[in-house]
Formats: structure tokens, sequence, C-alpha cells
């Protein structure tokens, strides 16, 4: 595999090669090959270098948004306990009510069908 020093290198053998010998192999479209390659190879990794990046801050955001959504777990989950002791609480008020209703009811009935 080559390795970008060694395209660096060949663009300058290319660039003195065109300097001093215009008409020698460096000119060829073997050299042109590479020295595209090599400016491929620096667009991509200036590219990647963005991409890396976005994509931490991606992460960055992720993260932000994993403790979002933690914290209204955490929130939740406790209104959630709230709310359930609070149906207990309404469920006995409605059950001594009843009672209390009966109770009430008790002396009227007698009172009514007693005759």
């Amino acid at each position: 595999m080559i390795t970008p020093e060694e395209l660096n290198e060949w663009k300058k053998d290319v660039n003195l090669a065109d300097k001093t010998h215009p008409n020698s192999f460096a000119n060829g479209p073997f050299l042109r090959s590479l020295f595209k390659v090599s400016q491929n190879i620096d667009t991509t990794g200036q590219f990647l270098g963005r991409l890396s990046g976005t994509a931490h801050e991606i992460n960055i955001s992720l993260s932000g948004l994993k403790k979002v959504i933690e914290d209204s777990n955490n929130v939740s989950g406790y209104l959630a306990k709230k709310v359930f002791w609070l149906n207990v609480v309404l469920a006995i008020a409605t059950i001594i009510g009843a009672i209390a209703t009966v109770v009430m009811a008790i002396p009227v009935i007698v009172e009514l069908f007693g005759k």
C-alpha cells in the first residue's frame, strides 16, 4: 500500500521532472495518475476529518439527549409514585363515603319500611 508520504515525494518528483525534463517519463500518465490519487487522498482525508468532527458533535448531542431522557424518567417515576398514593387515598375516601352513606341511610330505610 502506498503511504501519503510516498505520494507527496512523488508529487515533488513530478514537479521537479516537469521543470528539468519536460519530455521525461515523469510527465507520463502513470505519474500523473499517482499525482491525482494523492490529491484525492488529501481530499478524502479532509472529508474524514470533517466527518469525524460531525460524529463527535452527534455523540455529544446523543449524550445530552440520554441525560434528558434519564432525568425525565426519574421525574416520571417520582410522579407515578405520587399518583399511585393519591389513588390509594381516593379509594379509601370513597370506601369511607360509601360506609357513611349506608350508616346514614339505615335509619331512614328502617323508618320508611318499618311502619
